[in-house]
This record gives C-alpha cells, sequence and structure tokens, in this order.
C-alpha cells in the first residue's frame, strides 16, 4: 500500500490489504469490518487491531482526497505552442530489471509491456528542435525509460545537440534511472553537462531493495545500484553530496 500522504509504502498481509481495500472504495467503517470479518473469521481482530496502531503510529490515511483540474483544451494547445516547459523523452522501452512491481509488468494491464523499441535520432531531434522554438526562456528535457541508459549514446547525442542549439535559453536537464548501469565512465560525462540531475531508485536495505527490484533470472540489483550511487556521488563531489542530504 502507498499512503500519498506521508510517501510510505507499506506492506500488508492479504486481510489487511482486504480490508484497506474496501474501506477506501466504500468510505464506510462498519461495511469494511463486516465483509471482512466474515471472510477471516478470529484472525480478522488481530490483524486490523495491528493495522490500526500502525496507521495511527505512522500517520497513515491522513491526507485529504486528491482534486483534479482540467484545462481547455484550447489552452493547452496554446501552452504547447507558446510556452512549452518541458519534454520527456522515452529513449527506450527496454529495461535491463524486471521488477516485480513495474508498471510495465504483465500484471499491469493498464499499461503498454516492455518492448524492444528504441528512440531514433530523428524523433529525438523533432523533439529537441519543437520545444527550443515553442518555449520561452527555460526548457526542461528529461530522460526516461525503460531504462535511459540502455540508449546512452542517443542521450549523449540529444544533450550536445540542444547545448548546441539553445542559442539564449537555459536547458537543464533530468534522467530517472534504476542506477544499475551507472559506471564512473557515464557519471564523469554526466559531470560536464551544466544542469544535469540525476532521480535514482533504490527501495531501501538490500532485502528489502532485493524483494522487488530484480533482474530477468530473479536476482536482486542490490549491489549494482549501489555501485552506480557510488559512482555518480565520487564524480559529483562536495556538489552531489549536497543535494543528496
Amino acid at each position: 500500500m502507498y499512503d500519498v500522504g506521508t510517501g510510505k509504502v507499506c506492506q500488508c498481509s492479504e486481510c489487511e490489504y482486504d480490508f484497506l481495500n474496501e474501506l477506501l472504495q466504500s468510505e464506510n467503517l462498519d461495511m469494511a469490518i463486516n465483509k471482512n470479518a466474515s471472510k477471516y473469521g478470529d484472525m480478522f481482530i488481530d490483524e486490523i487491531s495491528n493495522l490500526i496502531e500502525g496507521i495511527k503510529t505512522h500517520h497513515l490515511l491522513c491526507a485529504e482526497k486528491l482534486k483534479k483540474f482540467e484545462r481547455k483544451e484550447k489552452i493547452v494547445l496554446e501552452k504547447a505552442e507558446t510556452d512549452l516547459q518541458q519534454i520527456t523523452l522515452e529513449l527506450t522501452e527496454c529495461c535491463n530489471l524486471a521488477c516485480r512491481y513495474c508498471i510495465y509488468g504483465e500484471e499491469n494491464s493498464d499499461f503498454r509491456e516492455f518492448g524492444n523499441r528504441v528512440m531514433s535520432w530523428n524523433v529525438a531531434k523533432a523533439a529537441v528542435d519543437y520545444a527550443l522554438a515553442h518555449s520561452k526562456r527555460k526548457i526542461a528535457i528529461t530522460f526516461y525509460g525503460g531504462e535511459p541508459l540502455l540508449n546512452f549514446e542517443l542521450l549523449k547525442q540529444i544533450v550536445e545537440y540542444t547545448l548546441k542549439n539553445k542559442d539564449n535559453k537555459e536547458c537543464t536537464f533530468s534522467m530517472t534511472t534504476n542506477l544499475t548501469l551507472l559506471s564512473k565512465e557515464i557519471a564523469l560525462y554526466l559531470l560536464t553537462i551544466p544542469q544535469f540531475s540525476v532521480v535514482g531508485s533504490i527501495d531501501g536495505n538490500k532485502e528489502v531493495h532485493n524483494q522487488n527490484r530484480v533482474y530477468k533470472n530473479g536476482k536482486g540489483s542490490y549491489n549494482a545500484a549501489i555501485l552506480g550511487l557510488k559512482n555518480i556521488v565520487e564524480a559529483f563531489g562536495e556538489r552531489a553530496k549536497e543535494k543528496l542530504y
């Protein structure tokens, strides 16, 4: 369970999960209790007592309801034409990991599955040209995947082309990565790029991380991710440490 108010991810038993799911859908505490008490019997009381204590201790379920906002199509199109502020480039559909909760996994039918397609230079160049032509003073370019470092050569080509053609605009770059492919050489290259941010994903300590963040053969990726993190910290030195802490 992910709690949007605290940002915490909680591991639940099946009983706890069913109760929370029913409660969040019906918003009726008595209904959620009655439905799950009949399903799980005597174990339900102990399970839910522990759950309630955990909710109080960690301040869960306290966030306000998410509110929707809509913009008229005309306004969105006008923004895209005259005030584009960020583009996200999905460099590849491929990933070297097979994380068990990934939105692109087979279990999540609402999203595409992993594929073998990679972005071509022609598509990337067209996207950057459009962004530079339709933004104002600033534009942010984000690299995403799959795992974007599987297409690192294209990433470099995009960065160098953007910096060469940006004129007087301020361009920032960022990348979301699982860190496992972030070698010393790549880290040193990123250091040379002005305003390049790296967003890395690590779930926790080795035991926690390796429960879900695994390679396709089921092997945990913690050691490789930590090595990638060390490489980027060492390359960026004190500047990186300030951002991390």
